[in-house]
């Protein structure tokens, strides 16, 4: 099963997105227009027991990275008014142990993962 690569340098998260997006339609609008370079989008919607509007999205380059940014500033992508922060190496570990301590681990466990630690590094947490 394909996971988010959290130690990835071409990781983009977006929030404020409607939680009734259509994801795969999504992520096929991104790839025509930026060459096919989206690997991965991940939605967080466990969190506090509620769906949510926030996303991870993963490029296989800097280069689509930016051009999805420039595109989603001109307006292209997203009808919703959306806050975006691409992470960084700096800033992956503050993101990652913030959405660990805030997702409610109860629905990610699933029959495979049913010794989530609480104590993994970002680095070795994989997201479903």
């Amino acid at each position: 099963m394909p996971y988010l690569n959290v130690d990835n340098d071409n990781l983009v998260y977006i929030k404020y997105v409607s939680y009734k997006k259509d994801w795969p339609k999504l992520k096929r609008d991104i790839n025509s227009k930026i060459g096919g370079q989206l690997k991965f989008i991940e939605t967080f919607e466990a969190w506090f027991r509620r769906r949510i509007g926030h996303i991870v999205l993963e490029f296989d380059t800097r280069e689509s990275l930016v051009e999805f940014v420039y595109l989603l500033n001109v307006g292209k992508f997203l009808d919703d008014q959306v806050f975006y922060q691409v992470l960084y190496e700096d800033s992956r570990k503050e993101f990652f142990d913030m959405i660990r301590k805030n997702t409610d681990t109860a629905r990610l466990i699933t029959a495979s993962q049913s010794n989530i630690s609480k104590t993994m590094s970002y680095r070795d947490w994989k997201i479903d």
